[in-house]
């Protein structure tokens, strides 16, 4: 069994500033394994009302809308830098500020919750459709290619208040304020899809993104995937991707009292994963990625 109010202890123990978010807790066999992951790398942004996501990629001087008005630069949505997009990444965001279409209401980053829109030209530029929030915050991954090299994919659908997003590439997808209710709830986790080099982040409307007005102040944190997967018997089997080079997995019994020790057990290496097997029978304990000091 848990020791009764470990798991508050650990959220005590927790610096928000340190952490990106927490995983679902697994029961299996009365083990917990609780994940987190530290040290992850944030970067900010001002991201402008006139952010365009159907200019993501584009060269200068490239279009957007039904009537043209938008281009690049002007109206192009903001490349996020300073945190690497790895494809299997999680990332979280925060966002503050509003926007307003047509210089109209200005809204949160959520947007107009009561207003759910497509945009009136459909996909473009090889970028998909999205149905979502007027004024909301957007994001859209892209590979290392121009979007409209390829046909645009069908839109990614997920409600706002999901804790976890998988959109694919090309594919904008509402990020709001990053939490599950507006101004509240849980962080919000997004996924990086496979290919991923880029992402922009942009803005909601109809049409028209070169009169909106106002601005959203939005922090991007980036940290490796850790996940569980039960395997059969009393083991279950860790995942993380290869390229968290950086990172070491850690486990604790207790993190609020015993501290944290590397796991010294070589992992296999398996479609851009290390893989490793855990004997969930022998002691209750904590796992995380982190970067040694």
């Amino acid at each position: 069994m848990v020791p009764e109010g470990v798991l508050d202890r650990l959220n005590q123990h927790l610096n928000p500033t340190d952490y990106t978010m927490k995983f679902p807790k697994l029961i299996l066999n009365c083990k917990v394994l609780l994940f987190v992951t530290l040290a992850a790398k944030a970067a900010s942004f001002t991201v402008p009302g006139t952010s365009n996501p159907w200019l993501a990629g584009m060269p200068n001087g490239s279009t957007a809308g039904c009537s043209g008005i938008d281009a690049v630069p002007a109206e192009s949505p903001v490349p996020v830098t300073g945190v690497t997009v790895h494809a299997g990444w999680m990332l979280s965001f925060t966002a503050t500020g509003s926007v307003g279409y047509q210089g109209g209401v200005s809204d949160p980053a959520d947007g107009d919750t009561n207003l759910f829109i497509w945009r009136h030209c459909g996909s473009e530029n090889g970028i998909a459709n999205v149905f979502a929030p007027a004024d909301a915050l957007l994001g859209v991954f892209l590979d290392d290619t121009q979007p409209d090299s390829s046909a645009a994919p069908s839109p990614f659908s997920a409600s706002i208040t999901n804790a976890i997003f998988t959109p694919d590439l090309k594919q904008p997808f509402f990020i709001g304020d990053g939490l599950t209710d507006t101004g509240s709830g849980s962080v919000q986790q997004f996924i990086v899809p496979a290919g991923a080099t880029r992402l922009f982040l942009g803005t909601m409307d109809g049409e028209g993104w070169y009169n909106n007005v106002g601005s959203f102040s939005v922090t991007v944190k980036a940290a490796p995937l850790l996940s569980i997967q039960p395997t059969g018997g009393r083991q279950v089997q860790l995942t993380w991707p290869t390229n968290a080079v950086r990172y070491s997995l850690e486990y604790a019994t207790d993190p609020a009292t015993s501290g944290w020790t590397t796991v010294t057990n070589n992992p296999e290496v398996m479609t851009g994963q290390f893989v490793l097997p855990i004997d969930i029978s022998v002691s209750q304990r904590f796992f995380r990625l982190n970067i040694p000091q």
